[in-house]
């Protein structure tokens, strides 16, 4: 019997499900929230999932990634420490309630991902898929990275509709990861130039998987390849485009 496995991809702005059969893509369906109060983000679900005929169509696993741009990384060994309500507010200084703050943890890297995650993120699937696993979507995304050679320089970028996840990784390590808001394809190239440059890693050979996110426009991938191109600092670096990149980060979590 060939194992389905239902993909889903959640921010605040949309969702996206994705349906693998043995691996491979069969469908996709995604939605954009008219509404972004918690109830009706429920009931804009239901109504979706209803009307693409996800409703009837069964999946041995399901996992789901949510993205924010409100994450940061700390070692395992301060959070242990630590509860994640405060260590969460130590980095973003604001005052959010327990309940909406998680974690995941990355053994392999020895740190832990701290996250804002809606509550009804996790009462919604929880209650109709209680074996789901829930993750923030770095953490699917930093696991992918070091599932394959990271010795030369390997960078992974991934656009939402206003922000992008960096994660920055060489000589098999976690060089840099963050979160920054942009509005045009300028903003994206500042920060990766910035990040690259306070890491001392301008100029180096590498590769750039550029990833687009859950709710992002495939036009900001062509106005940022089209610029690198034109930068002295960038020409070592090889730029690609992975579409399944999310996807297959959901294998991993199985």
């Amino acid at each position: 019997m060939e194992l389905r496995h239902l993909v889903i991809e959640l921010n605040d702005s949309s969702v996206q499900f994705t349906s693998l059969v043995a691996g491979t893509v069969e469908t996709t369906n995604s939605f954009v929230f008219a509404d972004k109060k918690d109830y009706r983000y429920k009931e804009q679900l239901d109504e979706f999932i209803l009307e693409s005929g996800l409703k009837n169509r069964e999946h041995d696993e399901h996992t789901i990634s949510w993205s924010s741009p409100r994450t940061a990384l700390i070692p395992s060994n301060v959070f242990a420490e630590s509860k994640s309500e405060k260590v969460y507010r130590l980095c973003f200084g604001e005052s959010t309630g327990s309940s909406d703050i998680d974690y995941n943890r990355l053994p392999e890297l020895s740190i832990v991902n701290v996250y804002e995650i809606p509550l009804w993120v996790k009462s919604y699937f929880v209650v109709r898929h209680p074996r789901s696993i829930i993750q923030h979507e770095g953490t699917m995304i930093l696991r992918t990275l070091f599932a394959s050679p990271t010795f030369r320089l390997k960078i992974v970028l991934v656009p939402y509709a206003d922000y992008f996840l960096l994660a920055i990784a060489k000589e098999n390590k976690l060089m840099f990861y963050a979160a920054f808001d942009f509005q045009t394809a300028d903003d994206i190239i500042y920060h990766l130039m910035f990040s690259l440059q306070q890491n001392g890693l301008l100029k180096e050979d590498g590769e750039l998987i550029w990833v687009n996110g859950n709710g992002s426009s495939e036009a900001i991938y062509d106005q940022v390849k089209t610029n690198l191109e034109r930068i002295n600092d960038f020409k070592n670096l090889k730029v690609q485009f992975d579409h399944s990149y999310i996807a297959n980060s959901h294998k991993l979590c199985v």
